[in-house]
């Protein structure tokens, strides 16, 4: 009796063996949901909601077509585009992915998020990337039409229609906002290119830790023994006290300034802040803009000033002044001879004319000319 109930439990889990199986198959297949705006996708079999770490695509076998590019810097706020490959010689697929740095301080690509990827098709020496959007629109043997899109998801945002070598391509752009779109690329009613952007900073992202170190650049800061005539020195006069641009806050405070306000609790790392700090002497504020150099965020008053003059500065009564002494009220002749060997152009309008100096990272100078009496009427330097 027991061998017969034995034998019969044998035959019936063989009977099963075969949907169990398929079960677990089923299992295993990533269920992507049906909101196009949920910025999901399967690629090659793997589920992705973007923005994703990176950590994420390395685990699934992805690998920086470059090696060295894994420590390329991103400053905060930004991104940048990279490549990332998958597979041997015979079988590699390839893709560009948007590497995005919500942070405050500076970050390789390999810590940063993907806010996105763009997947097109091959040349003759990759194999597609397979990928599967919401509600099964996908690539490849089962190809999508733009029919089948269109029913998915309404009609797009956006479309081009084009063609290349006599034959038709479609582009359907998909846009929720700004840094938020989704685009379908059919060649020949075909899907075979598919794009996503979501450059949306993750809830409770933790931050990078505001370094209360004052950085090396500021503790190698030297007052300018005199102004000086040189039109790249930097060097710059403010309510009589000499300063080389960028300045740091604390030869501000040097010089008797304190600090009254500031428009954030630290300065993100490579970046700038308009009017970032509020600084007081003799009962008169000023606001000025601060950069920090650092790859760390910093407190304001490790920072530096990096843009002069300050807003309205005149009517308080405080003086500013150029290398060679320009200032407001300098005449033509006299600008030209320090600063002329750096314009690079000049714009006229009716009552002025602007000169500008620029050198990219490095400084950006403007000084403006009434066409008339041939003085200075307004100038300004911003650094880097």
């Amino acid at each position: 009796m027991k061998k017969s109930l034995l034998v019969a439990l044998m035959v019936a889990l063989l009977a099963t063996a075969m949907p169990f199986a398929a079960l677990a198959t089923e299992a295993a297949t990533p269920v992507i949901s049906d909101d196009l705006y949920a910025f999901q996708a399967v690629i090659d079999g793997a589920l992705y909601t973007f923005p994703c770490l990176y950590s994420e695509f390395e685990a699934n076998g992805w690998a920086f077509k470059e090696k060295d590019e894994a420590e390329t810097p991103l400053q905060p706020q930004s991104y940048g585009t990279l490549y990332m490959t998958k597979g041997g010689i015979d079988n590699r697929m390839e893709m560009r992915l948007d590497f995005v740095n919500f942070d405050i301080a500076s970050k390789p690509a390999n810590q940063c998020y993907i806010g996105g990827f763009s997947i097109e098709k091959p040349w003759s020496d990759k194999v597609p990337t397979p990928v599967v959007m919401a509600k099964g629109i996908q690539t490849g043997d089962s190809a999508a039409t733009r029919e089948d899109i269109t029913a998915a998801f309404g009609e797009p945002t956006r479309v081009y229609e084009g063609s290349v070598s006599d034959k038709p391509y479609v582009t359907m752009t998909y846009s929720k906002d700004t840094y938020e779109d989704i685009e379908f690329t059919l060649n020949d009613n075909k899907l075979d290119g598919v794009s996503l952007q979501c450059l949306v900073e993750p809830k409770d992202m933790p931050k990078a830790e505001v370094s209360k170190e004052v950085p090396d650049y500021i503790k190698e800061y030297k007052v300018p023994a005199e102004l000086g005539s040189d039109p790249l020195s930097m060097n710059v006069e403010f309510a009589g006290d000499l300063y080389t641009l960028p300045a740091p806050v604390s030869a501000f405070l040097a010089n008797g300034w304190k600090i009254t306000g500031t428009r954030q609790d630290y300065v993100a790392a490579k970046d700038f802040v308009v009017s970032g700090i509020t600084l007081m002497r003799e009962n008169k504020s000023v606001d000025l803009m601060l950069y920090n150099f650092a790859d760390v965020p910093v407190l304001p008053e490790n920072a530096c000033v990096s843009g002069m003059p300050p807003f309205g500065y005149t009517s308080d009564g405080y003086t500013f002044s150029l290398a060679g002494g320009i200032k407001l009220g300098s005449t033509k002749d006299e600008v030209m001879k320090v600063f002329e060997p750096i314009f690079t152009r000049s714009d006229k309008r009716d009552e002025y004319t602007t000169y500008h100096a620029y050198e990219r990272g490095k400084y950006s100078l403007s000084i403006s000319i009434d066409n008339k009496t041939n003085l200075v009427t307004d100038l300004d330097i911003d650094t880097p």
